[in-house]
């Protein structure tokens, strides 16, 4: 299951235009910390179980992580790619490094369980 890292609203979920498109399903929650907004997007799912404008916390399952390389171009195995965003973004653009906000997240190609 893919989980969203805060509290927040869901802003646009991209659909695979086609079969093996890169990225396959993305979800994109919009949050508020503390005053300060920012976008998360979640890359390589399987399938999304959330909607468009519905309110999500960190018990909310998003969907299911997906990239085999068969469903997904640019993916060779199981895992989510999460990026983080000042502000509103849902064209990719100004990410920042996640680690800025959420120290506990491991380093590359550390694998774990929720």
């Amino acid at each position: 299951n893919v989980y969203s890292v805060a509290s927040g609203v869901v802003v646009n979920i991209t659909y695979p235009r086609y079969s093996g498109a890169c990225g396959n399903h993305i979800v994109y929650v919009f949050h508020n910390i503390n005053g300060v907004q920012y976008t998360t997007s979640y890359w390589h799912m399987i399938n999304v179980s959330v909607s468009v404008g519905q309110n999500v916390t960190p018990n909310t399952v998003l969907g299911h992580m997906g990239g085999l390389h068969s469903e997904d171009s640019c993916a060779y195995g199981t895992h989510v790619h999460l990026n983080l965003f000042r502000g509103l973004s849902t064209n990719n653009s100004g990410r920042i490094n996640p680690r800025i906000m959420m120290p506990q997240i491991p380093g590359e190609w550390v694998y774990f369980r929720r």
